[in-house]
């Protein structure tokens, strides 16, 4: 046999075990490394860069081989930034395709070794369809482990009072679920993060250098000393932007340990990562305007109630005003329920102004107001009827039950401090519901109870007729 016919059988035969292992990586950092390690052997050992397209035309370092001083002697591999000056380099050049659209770019110095690059084109086929697989393989995962994660973020909307809730809760789970170091989320202004990411100043300083790009990409990479993050913008309704960022330590591949240059930028995410974090800036965005809804809801309720709250109540007293004890006594009497009606005023309110000022006749009046609900029953009601004029609305009761809680009034504030020289009274009118009655008729026989009760000396109580 012939030294070329053998040269001939052993390169085949290590092209069909390259062919082997290509098609078989078990991963996109495998495929890299076979392929760049048959490339570099087809081409006489000339080194092998491949860079990742970004959809800004630029071009990140993704993996290079061999070694350190092979690379030195050919600086210009590893200075390619963008897909204009690999055009323009004199580097060999092969486009990585996956699912008809351009990947990434594999470049090597000027090679002259025609069956090489022959071969070559046929493992850069094999290798990019592989990629491809590999590429809907993790798309497959990552998107089942998204939806999982929408699951959970839809159930703990309604425990979550803030987005940093995301953050702390799910920090941990979605840096697992992105194989980053750091997650970090802004938004009004306000940052919440969790692991290890970059200072809050470096974040926003390369936020501010990429908002100035005016840059229309949904996730971009950053660079400087956020080297290794991606930024997405949640689409959420807000005068000023949100933010979600992942954060990595190390690039797709390294370069050789012993090879110091300052290479930037390296490539960190894979265009697949990054879709995926678009669609996991989609699901934390509708969170957040979920959370923000459920917010408002208790905001609007909170804001009703006390609307409600102001609407009926007294505001010096705390009791309910007169339009709606005079409301609800209405609706009473046109009811089968049994009702008496006692209203009442403080005895010589008058002199305790003049005499003591108007301030502590407040005082006097809001605490005969907690003194008197602390004496009814539950499903008593009192009322502000004006001035120093208060209305005691008694259901499910007769006039014999209803006098001996009136008494018991007059007993009780006559023996209650307030914080005066002499004793506070109260003179009381007392009548219950007739066929036919209206607030009206109760409200004047009660006022005429309460007018005896005065003539007869103060601090009693008298049935109005």
């Amino acid at each position: 046999m012939s030294e070329q016919r053998q040269h001939l059988l052993h390169e085949h035969g290590g092209l069909y075990d390259s062919l082997m292992k290509i098609s078989h990586a078990p991963s996109l950092t495998a495929l890299f490394e076979q392929l760049t390690c048959a490339l570099h052997r087809m081409t006489h050992q000339m080194p092998i860069a491949i860079y990742r397209h970004t959809k800004t035309m630029e071009l990140r370092l993704i993996h290079v081989f061999p070694s350190a001083c092979s690379l030195k002697a050919h600086p210009r591999l590893i200075s390619i930034r963008s897909v204009s000056t690999l055009l323009a380099s004199e580097l060999q050049y092969y486009e990585l395709k996956c699912e008809a659209e351009t990947w990434g770019y594999i470049a090597l110095p000027p090679s002259y070794h025609l069956v090489s690059s022959r071969w070559s084109r046929l493992v850069i086929t094999i290798a990019a369809q592989r990629l491809g697989l590999l590429t809907m393989e993790q798309l497959a995962e990552r998107r089942a482990g998204l939806k999982r994660y929408r699951q959970q973020l839809s159930s703990d909307i309604k425990r979550f009072s803030d987005f940093k809730d995301i953050v702390r809760h799910h920090g941990e789970r979605l840096c697992k679920l992105f194989e980053s170091q750091g997650i970090a989320l802004l938004r009004k202004h306000q940052m919440h993060s969790f692991g290890d990411c970059p200072s809050e100043r470096h974040i926003l300083n390369a936020l501010e250098t990429l908002t100035r790009g005016n840059t229309n990409d949904a996730t971009v990479e950053l660079d400087g000393m956020c080297q290794g993050g991606v930024v997405t913008r949640l689409d959420i309704s807000c005068v000023t932007p949100s933010w979600l960022f992942l954060f990595r330590h190390t690039p797709l591949s390294h370069l050789p340990e012993n090879f110091s240059a300052n290479v930037d930028p390296m490539g960190y995410w894979s265009p697949l990562e990054m879709a995926t974090m678009t669609e996991l800036a989609d699901h934390i965005a509708m969170a957040i305007t979920a959370m923000d809804a459920v917010y408002l809801n208790q905001q609007l309720t909170h804001s009703n109630q006390r609307l409600q709250t102001l609407a009926r109540t007294d505001p010096l007293t705390q009791c309910w005003n007169r339009h709606y004890t005079e409301m609800t006594l209405s609706r009473l009497i046109d009811s089968d329920v049994s009702l008496s009606v006692i209203l009442f005023d403080v005895d010589d309110f008058k002199n305790i102004n003049d005499t003591f000022g108007h301030s502590v006749g407040d005082d006097v009046l809001r605490r005969l107001s907690q003194v008197v609900q602390n004496t009814l029953r539950e499903e008593d009601h009192l009322g502000r009827w004006g001035g120093e004029e208060f209305l005691i609305i008694i259901r499910e009761t007769d006039t014999a039950a209803s006098l001996l809680l009136a008494q018991r009034l007059c007993s009780i504030v006559s023996t209650t401090p307030f914080k005066l020289p002499l004793p506070v009274t109260i003179s009381i009118g007392l009548t219950s519901k007739k066929t036919g009655d209206t607030v009206r008729h109760l409200v004047e026989r009660a006022d005429h109870g309460m007018y005896l009760a005065k003539k007869a000396g103060k601090n009693r109580v008298t049935i109005g007729k």
